[in-house]
């Protein structure tokens, strides 16, 4: 017999599969390298700038706390004074505190849209946005309409999209789980989740009476770790990911400070990488990010030193298909990954080859086809082939 959660969850699925089969694809007017070149350009005028919207040309640009919004011509449509939020669904989102607003504008700076007694609102996807409020009756996060129709009520102490029509919902009292996009549980809000399939609603998390697992879409337990290890983030690109390319790293919590355990396992909880074998950092394309070894001294109570003697790089399968010989890598980004050899920061392929010579002081990775790189005491842009396109003020 079909569980009621397992109907809700293909229920939630199919609606997510038409919805996303009948709505016609983004058109995009920019190309991306040219906008992240543009980008780049306007960091040296402005400060930071996020990137580009592929459909409108804006972007939100930052300095000292505050944010506005730019198109690529340099031009603020929107002055750098407010509280802003990604332009997404031809609009972009401020908040007005001086007169308690929260303003829609269009990409020519237009408002279309004023929310009152709200106090946070994120970017309209697919019509909907994630908003909060501080009213007593519900003073949490939940999800309205572009007119402003509460579609879920604000009473979710954290709520994030995972999909067009689920979400990732908190309850501080019992948990979190998974809902759908009318406010209906998929998954029992009772778990601290870390990893969600939308595909198939399975799901990895933490039970105090289990310790890690793998839950099915009712919450049972399909195959679980237990309490004596805890996965491990690999950090890419300024986010924090539990898994990537299908693949978790965990690490033993019962292991000493100077020799950190960790394995790679699949979705399934498979082992492909034995705990112990390597000390696993990060996964991202394909490659895995290992240290043959790490030399920890407890100096006092207080203070450690790491000495990472060599780093390289496993497959999926957990081979070796780059072996341990540089002094420190990054992740693989775009296919290439920044490596220190002999002092020297380079940029390697997959494969280990040599794609941009060892000759930076410091070297960050590929964003949108370029990297920021430092000679000296000069910072740089180049491209994949390691030509300088233009200086930097910084990283």
């Amino acid at each position: 017999m079909i569980s009621k959660s397992t109907i809700n969850c293909l229920l939630a699925i199919s609606i997510c599969f038409l919805a996303c089969s009948q709505a016609p694809p983004p058109i995009k007017k920019f190309a991306v390298k040219n906008l992240e070149l543009k980008r780049l350009e306007l960091e040296n005028k402005y400060g930071h700038v996020g990137d580009f919207d592929t459909a409108t040309g804006i972007a939100t640009v930052y300095d000292k706390g505050y944010m506005g919004y730019i198109d690529t011509s340099g031009h603020l449509i929107l002055p750098i004074q407010y509280v802003t939020t990604d332009f997404s669904d031809g609009m972009g989102v401020y908040n007005d505190i001086e007169n308690k607003l929260w303003k829609a504008i269009d990409e020519n700076g237009k408002i279309i849209k004023e929310y009152r007694h709200i106090s946070s609102l994120q970017p309209f996807k697919n019509g909907l946005a994630i908003f909060s409020s501080s009213s007593p009756e519900a003073s949490g996060y939940g999800v309205m309409d572009f007119k402003g129709n509460v579609v879920i009520k604000n009473n979710y102490p954290y709520l994030k999209q995972l999909s067009e029509k689920l979400y990732y919902a908190n309850n501080n009292n019992t948990g979190a789980g998974i809902i759908n996009a009318v406010g209906d549980t998929i998954i029992p809000l009772i778990y601290n989740i870390l990893y969600t399939d939308t595909f198939d609603c399975h799901f990895i998390g933490y039970k105090n009476d289990v310790g890690f697992a793998n839950f099915d879409s009712s919450g049972k337990v399909k195959k679980y770790w237990g309490k004596n290890v805890y996965i491990e983030k690999s950090l890419v690109e300024g986010g924090a990911y539990f898994q990537r390319d299908s693949l978790i790293i965990i690490r033993n919590q019962l292991s000493s400070l100077g020799d950190v355990k960790t394995a790679l396992v699949n979705l399934e909880f498979d082992t492909i990488v034995p705990m112990g074998k390597y000390n696993l950092k990060v996964v991202n394309e394909g490659r895995v990010l290992f240290y043959d070894s790490v030399i920890v001294k407890q100096l006092n109570k207080r203070v450690t030193t790491n000495r990472i003697t060599k780093c390289g790089f496993l497959d999926t399968k957990g081979k070796v298909v780059i072996p341990a010989k540089f002094e420190f890598a990054q992740y693989f980004c775009e296919g290439l990954s920044a490596v220190v050899q002999d002092g020297k920061w380079g940029y390697i392929d997959k494969e280990g080859r040599t794609v941009i010579p060892f000759q930076f002081t410091y070297a960050l990775p590929f964003h949108n086809g370029y990297a920021k790189v430092k000679m000296g005491a000069d910072f740089f842009i180049i491209d994949r082939t390691g030509k300088v396109v233009l200086n930097s003020k910084s990283f």
